[in-house]
């Protein structure tokens, strides 16, 4: 992968998802109704925030210093849940994308060495660090765009 290829699949990640929130109401953003329990607005603040933690990670790295590794991902997103789930809807949507842009830039910005060479840091244990970029957008959107795609079937179904 290069630049050119990880910027696209960003894109292209970041068009689908877009896509499942067009026209949605307030109401449909804040209704529980994804099978996990999560309002569509809950899901955004999870997006959020793993993109804020990748763009973290990112300059901490960089700077020759060793994050610290997320060793429960379950309890870790309960957390976020728990964290963001009372947050203003309009918070959340300006929120995500301003964390979005945010990781496109870096990855637009940052040497390709530190991008593409699974080597650069030791830390990410033999993957390139844009993998951490890909896991935390596009990867992480097409991991929950199917439980997206269910919900807006079912409420097409559901209209009259």
């Amino acid at each position: 992968m290069n630049r050119a290829q990880l910027l696209e699949k960003m894109d292209g990640g970041r068009a689908d998802l877009k896509k499942l929130l067009e026209g949605l109401s307030e109401e449909e953003f804040l209704a529980p109704a994804l099978s996990n329990g999560w309002s569509v607005k809950d899901l955004l603040a999870h997006f959020e925030s793993w993109e804020v933690w990748a763009k973290a990670l990112y300059p901490t790295l960089a700077d020759g210093k060793t994050p610290e590794k997320i060793e429960n991902v379950d309890e870790t997103n309960a957390r976020i849940f728990a964290e963001n789930h009372d947050r203003p809807l309009r918070e959340v949507l300006l929120a995500e994308e301003e964390a979005f842009r945010a990781l496109r830039t870096q990855a637009e910005t940052a040497p390709e060495v530190d991008l593409f060479d699974p080597l650069r840091f030791a830390w990410c244990g033999g993957q390139p660090f844009a993998h951490y970029i890909a896991w935390n957008s596009y990867d992480h959107y097409a991991e929950h765009i199917p439980d997206l795609i269910i919900w807006r079937n079912e409420r097409k179904g559901a209209q009259p």
